[in-house]
């Protein structure tokens, strides 16, 4: 969390880049700005284009982050790999069987 002074006009972008910008793991297409009133205004999009909300004195803006992902085990690898060798393994018996 980092407080930045109201400057107006500004959307919430702004905010964010001078509170050091986004991570890697932000979720931008949820941003969204809880005002001082109680209001909600969320992030909206048209096509691949953001549209910030703008923030108003004593508003707070939220980036909620992307879940981490997992990688896959040594077990999950083998099991997948093991899989793709049989499929293909049916696969030339049955051209083979065709022939």
């Amino acid at each position: 969390p980092v407080s930045v002074r109201f400057t107006s006009g500004k959307r919430a972008r702004h905010y964010v880049s001078q509170s050091g910008g986004f991570t890697e793991r932000a979720k931008k297409s949820k941003l969204y700005v809880v005002n001082a009133n109680g209001s909600v205004k969320s992030t909206s999009n048209f096509l691949f284009f953001l549209k910030y909300p703008k923030v108003y004195p004593g508003s707070e803006v939220i980036i909620p982050e992307k879940a981490p992902k997992k990688e896959l085990t040594t077990q999950e690898v083998l099991a997948i790999s093991s899989t793709l060798a049989s499929m293909a393994l049916v696969a030339l018996t049955a051209i083979n069987l065709l022939k």
